[in-house]
């Protein structure tokens, strides 16, 4: 008997927002792959991504409706909704509702980061949810496709859970392919890559990106030996840092530029420079295959010397997000536990941009235990950094992480709220701050540090600076604040049409929108 097993993106976005861009189902596609490279018998996969057109294009009802008639035209045994962020959470119900509608004989499985951390309260909660798989996939959905009997299959792996093990206070474990190398290259024609612009169109690009650019994303290791507070990597993919060897890596980006076209890639890995000696070697070969590196994360900032600054530059590279997380060193060592070497940052920023590569950062804060003093620290530090741009994001209490337990055993949280909200508002309250003045304070500290404040201007880059407002203004048209320094850019730049255009623009808006006058009377704007 054919098995037939189709797995779901559900939209990234939450229920009410807009669409955004997205990329490929990676975590997807390292299953399907796997597993029809290893399969015994005759198993068939659909993947359906929601994030991309039609389905990113129908309305709330039209998706429910068109969903059900895709569920109805296909023979599905087996529907799995991969669910990666926690504000994905309200369309399990409501998709598992739909598949059951439609054939109650369908199973219907949850996987994913979101589902791993809560998969008591999904199974709990939803009806129509029949088991989760904890953690990675390609071992334990290859186990169940290849069982006689899922039912069987689901009470007896270590990775599954269903309903009746919830109640029997089975502790799902993980099952984790130790050798990376065993994964086969990722099967990219198993989707229409034409549907996924390149993500990066959303990140600012302070340099001229090619019109013919075609990312795709590579991992190249799992697990994190670190134990930042806010941090579940450890919790989904162990402590224990799995690394594909370089030789693997090096042949995967060669196909990938072979049969797909690729001219640039993203290392999408949580610590790419754990082993040094293999990446800088796997550095080295994609300067040689002319394919230009771009990257997001995974350079933890302790581990970049002088010869990745220079692999990197080979690469391609031409901006890196830095992991700062604070800039007070009793937030960042004593609450936050990260390894990094703050007085670091700064010099490497220098020879960063002396590369040619830009540098942005990420500053969380509303961590319990954090007073005022440490957030005016991390002002102060990003101030003195010469990153180009930073990216402010309140604390998260997330499932698995330590901050999630701290938060939970001082009632520093609404567990009912958690499922839901952005990085750019708290749900934080402590004895000393509400979650209503970490939002607000978030937003001010954005607002001071890339506008009031912003490195380039100080530099005199003010062209670069340029770039960066303008990139927000295709995000938010009506910025005050990038309006505002976009007119003293081109101020300096002695082009007076251009000033006055933009600052005529400012003060259009702040006549019509409040908030933006109040924060511009805040930072003395007008």
């Amino acid at each position: 008997m054919t098995k037939n097993m189709l797995f779901v993106k559900p939209p990234i976005w939450e229920l009410g927002e807009e669409p955004c861009l997205t990329t490929v189902p990676y975590g997807i596609l390292s299953i399907v792959t796997y597993i029809n490279k290893f399969k015994s018998m005759d198993i068939q996969f659909d993947i359906l991504d929601m994030n991309t057109a039609p389905w990113s294009d129908y309305s709330f009802d039209d998706l429910c409706i068109e969903f059900t008639k895709y569920i109805d035209k296909n023979d599905f045994n087996i529907i799995g909704l991969s669910i990666m962020y926690n504000h994905m959470y309200p369309y399990i119900e409501i998709l598992s509702d739909l598949i059951k509608d439609v054939n109650n004989n369908i199973v219907t499985l949850v996987g994913g980061a979101c589902a791993t951390v809560y998969y008591e309260k999904m199974l709990v909660e939803i009806p129509t949810v029949d088991v989760v798989c904890y953690a990675e996939g390609e071992l334990p959905i290859f186990d169940l496709l290849h069982s006689k009997n899922v039912n069987e299959c689901f009470l007896s792996h270590p990775s599954f859970i269903t309903k009746e093990s919830v109640i029997n206070k089975k502790i799902p474990l993980p099952n984790y392919i130790e050798d990376l190398d065993l994964i086969p290259p990722i099967n990219f024609s198993l989707i229409d890559l034409s549907k996924y612009l390149n993500k990066f169109l959303s990140v600012i690009r302070p340099v001229e990106s090619n019109k013919d650019e075609f990312c795709l994303p590579i991992t190249t290791t799992r697990g994190c030996p670190y134990s930042c507070v806010f941090c579940t990597a450890g919790t989904l993919s162990g402590k224990k840092v799995r690394k594909a060897s370089a030789e693997k890596v090096i042949n995967d980006i060669i196909e990938m530029r072979d049969k797909y076209g690729v001219n640039t890639i993203t290392i999408e890995d949580d610590q790419f420079l754990y082993d040094k000696k293999r990446a800088k070697k796997i550095l080295s070969k994609i300067a040689e295959l002319k394919i230009i590196l771009f990257s997001n994360s995974g350079f933890t900032v302790s581990l970049i010397d002088d010869e990745i600054v220079e692999l990197m530059k080979n690469s391609g590279l031409r901006m890196i997000n830095l992991p700062i997380e604070s800039g007070s060193p009793h937030v960042a060592y004593k609450i936050i536990h990260k390894p990094i070497r703050l007085e670091k940052v700064a010099p490497l920023v220098i020879k960063l941009r002396k590369a040619g590569i830009y540098c942005s950062g990420t500053i969380i804060i509303g961590l319990p235990g954090e007073k005022p003093e440490h957030r005016q620290e991390s002002i102060d530090f990003v101030k003195k950094s010469g990153i180009d741009w930073c990216y402010i994001f309140c604390a998260k209490a997330l499932k698995g992480s330590k901050l999630y337990d701290d938060c939970i055993k001082n009632k520093y949280i609404d567990q009912d709220k958690l499922i839901n909200g952005s990085y750019y508002s708290s749900q934080i309250n402590t004895p000393d701050f509400t979650s209503e003045e970490i939002t607000e304070k978030s937003y001010l500290m954005n607002l001071e540090l890339n506008f009031v404040e912003n490195n380039n201007i100080k530099r005199g880059e003010y062209k670069l600076a340029i770039i960066y407002f303008e990139h927000v203004l295709e995000k938010c048209s009506n910025h005050a604040f990038a309006m505002f320094y976009i007119a003293k850019c081109y101020g300096f730049l002695k082009d007076t049409n251009k000033f006055e255009s933009y600052m005529d623009k400012f003060y259009s808006i702040i006549l019509k929108d409040l908030t933006w006058k109040k924060y511009s009377n805040y930072f003395g704007l007008v």
